[in-house]
């Protein structure tokens, strides 16, 4: 079976937001504040807004806000995001007011564009352009998949460059890589680092890679089916994260067991933060049947990137992997 990187699920799926979404974004004069969300329902910040397909489980709320250059102390002053002003803040709420940090539901961020920017896009896809998500507590860009949605106006907009949001935080469209524009964990705060351990607990049918960067974890999969979503198994399974139960969402390419996608999962984004510092994990297997290694170190040249590998490949069936990272966290001094 072909594999398909996300760049090229991102492209793929251009055709089909253009054709399923033109005409329904039709946003509402709004300002920045508290929303209700209703399915359906667009709401526009002058040349940006959301979209909400779904109301995200346990979300009756969001945030908006432009907020321009003045970004929280987290994020490093050397960005530039002035080719896209001004950048967007949303926060999800629950009907109590408290945040919700990560959701999983079909709600879109979106950038008006002109005529340039969509040629661009259609020459280069996110390699060109695309629209970037920022978590306030890590301090990390990462790239949101972005589609094109085919709409015009007498403005000059001839259409919006969209991306399922993946939860609270901070949105910009641009031309470049801003994952590079962070403040290292110790710049933050004076902290120093301090030994933890995440223990993670999956239920492994192929070969795939946890990666983590401060306090986002992600699956990249590769062989058979993705962790937890063996055909055999008896429904989806969490991957454990000292405890907590996380139920990663997937592309679901080419069907729900995600079968040799050479895809990404969706992040989590409160496991115990990587510090940002040139260090040796160490990994030990509690329990696993197939070959668990470090493929990744974290250091300055990976922005402190860790890739830790499970492979079940050369074995029948699917089987729980449990391992336990010795890494060091930074702590307020």
């Amino acid at each position: 079976m072909k594999t398909k990187k996300i760049l090229s699920i991102g492209l793929l799926l251009t055709i089909t937001i253009s054709i399923s979404l033109a005409g329904t974004w039709q946003p509402a004069s709004a300002k920045s504040g508290v929303y209700q969300l209703v399915e359906g329902q667009t709401i526009g910040l002058g040349n940006q807004g959301i979209h909400v397909s779904n109301i995200p489980y346990s979300v009756s709320h969001v945030y908006l806000d432009n907020i321009g250059t003045h970004l929280p102390s987290h994020f490093s002053r050397k960005l530039d995001i002035g080719y896209r002003s001004p950048a967007m803040e949303v926060r999800f709420m629950n009907a109590q007011g408290g945040e919700v940090k990560q959701i999983s539901a079909l709600v879109y961020v979106y950038f008006n564009v002109a005529r340039a920017e969509r040629d661009l896009w259609f020459k280069s896809g996110m390699e060109k352009i695309a629209i970037w998500f920022a978590n306030q507590e890590t301090g990390q860009w990462e790239l949101c998949p972005t589609y094109f949605v085919d709409q015009s106006r007498r403005d000059g907009m001839v259409g919006r460059l969209a991306c399922l949001a993946p939860g609270s935080g901070y949105y910009v469209l641009g031309q470049e890589d801003f994952s590079g524009y962070l403040l290292k964990p110790n710049a933050v705060n004076g902290s120093k680092p301090q030994p933890t351990t995440l223990k993670v607990r999956a239920f492994v049918d192929g070969r795939s890679q946890l990666i983590i960067q401060g306090t986002t974890i992600h699956w990249h999969h590769f062989d058979f089916e993705a962790p937890g979503r063996w055909r055999f198994g008896g429904g989806s399974k969490p991957t454990f994260l000292n405890q907590v139960a996380w139920v990663p969402t997937w592309p679901d390419t080419p069907d729900s067991t995600n079968e040799f996608c050479d895809c990404d999962s969706s992040s989590y984004y409160c496991i115990p933060s990587l510090a940002g510092i040139n260090q040796s994990v160490l990994l030990k297997v509690v329990e696993g049947r197939g070959s668990v290694r470090i493929v990744q170190q974290p250091d300055t040249k990976n922005n402190f990137t860790l890739i830790i590998e499970l492979d079940d490949n050369s074995l029948d069936g699917a089987d729980w992997y449990e391992v336990n990272l010795n890494y060091k966290v930074e702590t307020s001094e």
